[in-house]
């Protein structure tokens, strides 16, 4: 199975999105996976430009950043997997950049975009009440979503140590196995 996970986290130094997708990576060898960590990546917000992908003549984006590479990326993937902090009861800024960026890729790359099952596990501690309307508003039918509250596991999430507590670990495990046959390695543990 191909998987592309996307980092969304803003956080210089590694946290609990990037150590979320690296514990998918370990714990299930037998998949190819891409990882992104977007806010790496440059990715600016839409503007300051001439609005050629939605008035033509050719519909192309104006700005070379990465988010096209990254939507192209989801061409050939059966899972993509995002990993996304919240803050001020929203998820971060990264997110909403790229999925601006979206509508530059709508000739391009939504076909697939929109056919790839998306799954998206949000650290959050407030704001979830908004989480299931971003989610159902991504394109696509095949979607879900989980949070990861700093608070059930009395953290703080600037530390970026959920993956250190078991029960963050098995509950992760559970959405993953849930949503197919990923098959656990053993090696992990």
């Amino acid at each position: 199975m191909k998987i592309l996970l996307l980092d969304f986290s803003p956080k210089a130094m590694e946290g609990n999105c990037a150590s979320m997708a690296q514990f998918l990576m370990k714990a299930y060898p037998m998949h190819t996976y891409t990882l992104v960590h977007v806010a790496k990546e440059g990715i600016e917000p839409c503007g300051q430009c001439h609005y050629r992908c939605l008035v033509g003549p050719d519909y192309a984006c104006e700005c070379p950043d990465a988010s096209r590479g990254i939507y192209g990326l989801t061409k050939d993937v059966d899972l993509i997997y995002y990993f996304i902090p919240v803050f001020s009861d929203y998820p971060c800024a990264y997110y909403f950049m790229f999925r601006e960026r979206g509508q530059s890729v709508v000739n391009d790359h939504m076909a697939s975009y929109s056919q790839a099952k998306k799954r998206f596990i949000f650290v959050a501690n407030t704001g979830k009440e908004n989480l299931e309307k971003i989610v159902m508003s991504e394109p696509g039918q095949d979607k879900s979503y989980i949070v990861m509250s700093t608070q059930d596991y009395k953290t703080k999430g600037v530390l970026g140590d959920l993956m250190q507590y078991a029960a963050c670990q098995d509950k992760l495990r559970s959405y993953f196995e849930k949503d197919q046959a990923l098959g656990r390695s053993d090696e992990f543990e």
